[in-house]
């Protein structure tokens, strides 16, 4: 008789499966976006497009480690800049971020990957997303290096994951900003005193019964944005109010809304997990670009957080945008991987998104050589947002 392993792999594909670890998961669960309950929920929320795909490290009989996916019927877009070339349809394995969970040891690290690249071969999936995982960790180096040739991802996409690491008082904080941040945001707040006097104000939107108020506020300010264009940020769907109104009910979210004549003009959106708070959304309406309320917002938020006594960081996540320079002090590298399923679609997706890759490294080099970056990335952004700024003063 074959004596039993001490490790296998177990593939969960059932939300009725998972109450089976749930244990395991609340206990090692670190971030919202693979929060046992906001992952029950989305996969609810977009039944039909999304299945559950959790590969568990099982020794001997109980749960040890974990990748947290799910498996998207989804458009794989591919992208020149901001500009989407041309999409197609994929099933693919989302490996969440926040969501490789447990005692994570090398092994571990491998046994899943194995787990993952057995879904792939059997055909659960043409591609594998690994989202944002450190660049310099062990599993990044074994995602790009285990899989066969034609099915490794030769143009991962890096950004620098930002967070601000608190101190005792906003008073602290607003110190210790730069000199000419502090006499931009001067600038701006004292535009918005004189034009709007008594008319302006910021709210904190947490209570339950505030949903459809913050829905519509926010919905208002997004519509208008260059993130619209791009199919980022808030999106008005009912699995963004489900996760919305769950957050609600568990005391854990927070947006932060500006008002310019009672009209939403700004916003910034996200959860408080444990002592962290993690925004998921901003954005301004453009018509007040000459205000900057996307910077006044921001520092409000910071203030009111400070009020609440137990956060600790403001966790900013990925994407190098230039206001999170401002306001954060730490920063890391992180880089998306994807895996492509041992497939001829699978090797004819890596092949054109490999080549727009290089081209698109080509090109940023060119464009950061002559200085021209940040001027192009300000006109993709305000043709997206369909509008003319009022005034090249606004921070970004």
């Amino acid at each position: 008789m074959n004596k039993p392993s001490e490790y296998d792999i177990k593939i969960i594909r059932s939300l009725e499966e998972i109450e089976d670890i749930r244990n395991f998961w609340e206990t090692h669960q670190y971030y919202p976006d693979a929060d046992i309950d906001f992952y029950i929920t989305h996969c609810r929320a977009n039944k039909g497009d999304v299945r559950p795909h959790i590969t568990v490290l099982m020794k001997q009989g109980r749960p040890d480690a974990m990748m947290i996916g799910r498996v998207d019927n989804t458009a794989f877009k591919f992208r020149f800049g901001y500009k989407v070339l041309f999409r197609t349809k994929v099933r693919s394995l989302n490996i969440l971020y926040g969501g490789i969970i447990g005692n994570l040891s090398d092994l571990a690290y491998n046994k899943l990957l194995e787990g993952i690249m057995d879904s792939l071969s059997k055909g659960e999936a043409d591609i594998a997303f690994f989202n944002h995982l450190i660049s310099d960790s062990y599993i990044f180096s074994l995602v790009m290096k285990r899989p066969l040739f034609l099915f490794r991802n030769y143009s991962p996409k890096s950004s620098l994951h930002w967070k601000a690491i608190l101190p005792d008082s906003f008073e602290t904080y607003y110190r210790t900003r730069s000199k000419k941040f502090k006499r931009t945001l001067n600038l701006f707040t004292n535009r918005t005193k004189k034009q709007y006097v008594n008319n302006q104000s910021v709210s904190c939107l947490q209570k339950t019964e505030e949903l459809d108020r913050i829905i519509t506020d926010i919905e208002t300010i997004a519509s208008r944005t260059y993130h619209r264009g791009m199919d980022a940020g808030f999106i008005n769907n009912a699995a963004t109010r489900e996760r919305i109104k769950l957050a609600l009910e568990r005391n854990l979210f927070r947006a932060y809304v500006m008002y310019l004549d009672q009209k939403p003009c700004a916003y910034m959106m996200g959860m408080k997990y444990g002592h962290i708070f993690i925004p998921q959304a901003t954005g301004y309406d453009p018509d007040y670009n000459y205000y900057s309320p996307g910077t006044l917002i921001i520092m409000k938020m910071f203030k009111l957080l400070f009020e609440e006594g137990d956060i600790q960081a403001v966790d900013f996540g990925f994407g190098d945008a230039f206001y999170k320079h401002n306001f954060c002090n730490d920063n890391w590298q992180e880089t998306s991987v994807n895996i492509y399923a041992p497939t001829l679609k699978g090797a004819l997706l890596n092949t054109t998104k490999s080549l727009l890759g290089i081209i698109s490294i080509l090109t940023q080099y060119v464009l950061t050589k002559f200085n021209l970056t940040d001027k192009i990335k300000k006109l993709w952004r305000n043709k997206l947002a369909g509008h003319k700024t009022h005034s090249d003063e606004s921070a970004k």
